[in-house]
């Protein structure tokens, strides 16, 4: 019977697109009724295993793959997979809540993804082939072998929205009408792939899950430079500074009636968390380009906000404007994900030195905000372990990539290492790079610290030897390979660059909150080395 709805609903669907209406979406999501339950967000190993047939080390260009942002509880996630000689893997990552996700090795032979479904506890088992510059999966393990169909097309789908509102020139006005367009062409795209790849109930259900997240994740980022508009923008080397050209676009901007697009997302529904690309929407929405929630950052002209009583009034404050600024009845599970990201970073960030006392008072006020129990018990933990936490450094996770960490602690002995990863792809690492040269001067100066910059490329990479050349003369710049590259990330547990580490003499890591210095956060030498001079007090006494 299911079968036979799953083909009139498809014959629906191709009629609705034929004569150019975009289906409701509210009817498909209540008949297609996959969702999250609240009792699958628990903390759990998942076990991701299998092999690829027909891989050769020689020729088939990767010997790792990554994958990235799953789980939105930590501040990066980071794991990869080593491929043995006879193309066999296995990996334990941690989750929090079921995930649709990917391993993958972009190559010049290809781009190869191991896609997964995976709930706290699962053991993913693939066998891959390697054919024509991709990867054809089979699915072992029962989970992904009823989502089979699917896993192929998310990666497409998030390549599909992404690019749409990046860049967007146009005016605020135009906008609603730009989001409408991307709305229908994404679901439109999802519709026409579910009914070729023939969706089964389930698989249809997660689709437009996915539909709703990829929607999302094309349009903040149209967003983050629309909330740009009424500003001028001025840049000084990496630095960008904004002056207020238009006071009552600002105005209309900060105004929630103006952002009805956003009800195409239920920000109400757990099932969203699965979505990888779920951490960008949540950072647009914690950072700016949501200007009706953004406005939380003038509570008392600073960001985060200085003080017990205004970090208590700030997250008083965001849950209301949250609410208003998604257009949902109270609290959502994804605004109170937007909040725990404030709090992760402001325990990270801005409450480094605070006393114990301080932190206590801050937590019996914020916490009742927290209303969604896996997430109020996330925060609960990220206080407890704040407050439970008194050291300054943490061994460094031995495996083979950190022999390259040792070797260069061999060359630089009694030094402090402070590590730059970056990569020619990344234009915020060559932004910092450029403009700090001045500073990076004084630096070397210091006997105390030494910079070493770390290169993600091919070490043979042409474009990167000379940018090296031009902008790196001198300097410590070490590339050791896309391999090792991969295997720091996921000892250092970070998913983006530029990403900076800092080694102590005796080998162990800084723990991030204390790395007050840096070339993008420090404006002068001064202040760099006062705050090196700290840290090293820190962990003398």
């Amino acid at each position: 019977m299911k079968n036979l709805m799953t083909i009139a609903a498809a014959l629906i669907l191709a009629v609705l697109q034929a004569v150019g209406q975009t289906p409701d979406f509210k009817a498909l999501r209540e008949q297609y009724n996959w969702r999250l339950p609240v009792e699958s967000f628990h903390d759990d190993t998942v076990v991701i295993r299998g092999r690829i047939t027909n891989y050769n080390p020689a020729t088939s260009g990767f010997s790792t793959m990554q994958c990235y942002s799953f789980n939105l509880f930590e501040s990066q996630t980071a794991a990869t997979i080593a491929i043995n000689q006879d193309g066999s893997f296995e990996k334990k990552i941690h989750l929090s809540y079921p995930v649709v996700n990917e391993f993958a090795a972009y190559t010049d032979n290809g781009v190869f993804l191991i896609p997964f479904i995976a709930y706290p506890g699962d053991t993913v088992d693939v066998t891959a082939t390697i054919n024509n510059g991709a990867l054809m999966c089979t699915y072992n393990s029962e989970r992904c072998r009823h989502f089979e169909r699917l896993l192929p097309y998310p990666n497409q789908w998030s390549r599909f929205a992404a690019p749409t509102l990046y860049k967007y020139n146009g005016t605020f006005d135009d906008f609603a009408t730009a989001a409408e367009d991307l709305w229908n062409k994404v679901l439109t795209k999802v519709l026409d792939d579910a009914r070729q790849a023939k969706f089964n109930d389930e698989e249809m259900g997660l689709a437009l899950v996915l539909a709703q997240s990829n929607y999302g994740y094309g349009l903040f980022n149209g967003l983050d430079e629309l909330s740009l508009l009424p500003y001028e923008k001025r840049f000084e080397g990496q630095y960008m500074y904004l002056t207020l050209k238009d006071t009552l676009l600002l105005e209309r901007m900060k105004n929630p009636d103006n952002y009805k697009y956003l009800t195409h997302i239920d920000f109400n529904d757990l099932s969203i968390f699965c979505a990888n690309n779920l951490r960008t929407t949540l950072n647009r929405i914690e950072f700016g380009g949501l200007l009706p929630y953004d406005t939380k950052k003038n509570i008392d002209g600073f960001f985060p906000p200085q003080g017990i009583k205004n970090s208590i009034k700030f997250f008083q404050r965001a849950d209301s404007l949250l609410q208003k600024a998604l257009f949902t009845k109270g609290s959502s599970p994804i605004a109170q994900m937007v909040m725990y990201k404030d709090l992760l970073f402001f325990i990270d960030e801005a409450w480094t030195y605070m006393p114990t006392d301080s932190i206590k008072d801050i937590r019996d006020k914020i916490l009742p905000v927290f209303t969604f129990a896996p997430i109020k018990r996330k925060a609960e933990m990220l206080f407890a372990n704040r407050l439970a936490d008194t050291e300054i450094t943490l061994p460094l996770k031995k495996c083979n990539a950190t022999a390259f960490i040792d070797s260069l602690r061999q060359v630089y002995p009694g030094k402090y290492l402070y590590i730059d990863f970056w990569a020619m792809s990344c234009g915020p690492c060559r932004m910092a790079i450029e403009a700090s040269k001045d500073l990076r001067k004084e630096i070397a100066n210091n006997p105390d610290i030494k910079l070493v910059f770390v290169n993600g490329d091919n070490p043979d990479d042409s474009q990167m030897r000379k940018y090296v050349a031009k902008h790196l003369a001198d300097e410590v710049t070490v590339a050791p390979g896309e391999s090792v590259f991969a295997t720091l990330r996921d000892v250092f547990n970070f998913d983006g660059i530029p990403h900076f580490e800092v080694i102590t003499p005796d080998g162990q890591v800084v723990k991030e909150r204390y790395i007050k210095f840096g070339l993008r956060e420090s404006g002068d030498y001064n202040h760099f080395k006062s705050e090196l001079d700290k840290l090293k007090n820190l962990i003398s006494q």
